[in-house]
C-alpha cells in the first residue's frame, strides 16, 4: 500500500495519465498540482467537503475565474477517483458550489476596417510571417496552429487549409527538474482537427509560394524550423505599433473572425466548424450576444405575425 498523503497519489495518478494523454495535457495537470492543490492538500491524508468548498471560497474572493476554479476542481475529482478505484482511499463525493465571479469581461475584437488594415498590410509586405497574419485573419486560427502548419497542409487543389497541429511550449517538471519543451502535438481537441477553405485574396500568393517550398516547411519560416507562439506574439504586436492599432492579444484575430462570421449571418454550425469548437453551444455561448436592436427586430417580428 503507497503513502497515502495527496501529494503522492496525486503524482501517482499523473504518473497514470501520461500513458494516455498528450505531453501538453499532463503539463497542464502537473502546474495545477504543483500551483493550487499541493499548497494545500500535500500532507493530508482525509480531502473532504470542506476544506475544498473553503479552497473554492478562497480562490474565487481572490479574483480567480471560474473557468480556472473548475480546470482545478476537475483535477482534484479525478485524482480522488483514481486512489478511490485502486482503494488506496474510501470514496470521496465533492458536492462543491463556485460563488458567482465577476462577469465575463468583453471579448477583445478589432474593428472591421482594423482587420482589413491589417489584411491589406499583411499582403502588400510580404514575408512569411506576415502571410501567418493574413491567414490568421481570413481563418480565425488558433496561434499555435498557425505556428504548425506546414506547405503539406496547403491544399490547392481542393482550396483548404488542413488544420492537423498544433505547437506549444510546455512546463515540465520530472523528478524535481524544471524546464520547458516545444512541443508539436494533435490539436486542442478532435473537432479541432478540420478543413478550413481558403480566402481568395490569399490563392495567388499560396500557389507561387506552394511551387518553391517543399511540404515539409514550415509556414510561418519558410524552413525545417517552426517559429513558437511566444515569438510570434512579440512579432503581432510590433505590427499592431506600426499601424497604430490598439495592442490587444493574438487571440483577438481569432475572435474577430468569428464576430464577422456571426454579424455576417453565416450559421452557427458552419461557424463551429471552422473555428473547431467541439459544439455550436460553445460558439454561440462565446460570440452570440443579441443587443437591444436585435431583441426589438425579433419582438416586431412577432407582431407582424400576430398581425397586431
Amino acid at each position: 500500500m503507497p503513502d497515502k498523503t495527496f501529494k503522492n497519489l496525486a503524482f501517482l495518478w499523473l504518473d497514470s495519465k501520461k500513458r494516455s494523454v498528450k505531453l501538453s495535457t499532463s503539463a497542464a495537470y502537473a502546474l495545477i498540482i504543483q500551483n493550487h492543490l499541493l499548497p494545500i492538500f500535500s500532507d493530508i491524508t482525509d480531502v473532504d467537503n470542506d476544506s475544498v468548498q473553503k479552497m473554492v471560497d478562497e480562490n474565487s474572493m481572490s479574483g480567480m475565474s471560474r473557468k480556472t476554479i473548475q480546470d482545478i476542481l476537475t483535477v482534484l475529482k479525478m485524482i480522488l477517483r483514481f486512489a478511490a478505484a485502486k482503494g488506496y482511499i474510501n470514496a470521496v463525493v465533492l458536492d462543491v458550489s463556485i460563488p458567482n465571479g465577476k462577469t465575463a469581461s468583453k471579448l477583445d475584437i478589432f474593428k472591421p476596417e482594423e482587420q482589413a488594415c491589417i489584411l491589406k498590410y499583411a499582403l502588400s509586405e510580404f514575408s512569411f510571417r506576415n502571410l501567418g497574419l493574413a491567414i490568421s485573419v481570413t481563418t480565425g486560427m488558433r496561434i499555435g496552429e498557425i505556428c504548425a502548419l506546414k506547405w503539406e497542409d496547403v491544399n490547392l487543389k481542393d482550396g483548404v487549409f488542413k488544420v492537423n497541429k498544433t505547437i506549444s511550449r510546455v512546463y515540465l517538471n520530472e523528478d524535481g527538474k524544471k524546464y520547458t519543451r516545444l512541443v508539436i502535438s494533435s490539436p486542442k481537441s478532435k473537432s479541432s482537427e478540420r478543413e478550413i477553405p481558403i480566402s481568395s485574396c490569399l490563392k495567388e500568393t499560396l500557389h507561387h509560394l506552394k511551387k518553391l517550398e517543399k511540404d515539409e516547411y514550415f509556414v510561418l519560416t519558410g524552413g525545417l524550423l517552426p517559429t513558437e507562439p511566444t515569438s510570434y506574439r512579440s512579432y503581432y504586436n510590433k505590427v499592431l505599433k506600426k499601424l497604430n492599432l490598439p495592442k490587444i492579444k493574438f487571440h483577438a484575430l481569432r475572435h474577430s473572425f468569428a464576430t464577422r462570421c456571426i454579424e455576417s449571418k453565416c450559421d452557427y454550425k458552419t461557424v463551429s466548424a471552422i473555428m473547431g469548437h467541439s459544439s455550436i453551444k460553445t460558439t454561440m455561448d462565446i460570440y452570440v450576444h443579441p443587443d437591444h436592436h436585435q431583441k426589438k427586430i425579433c419582438i416586431d417580428k412577432v407582431t407582424r405575425i400576430l398581425k397586431i
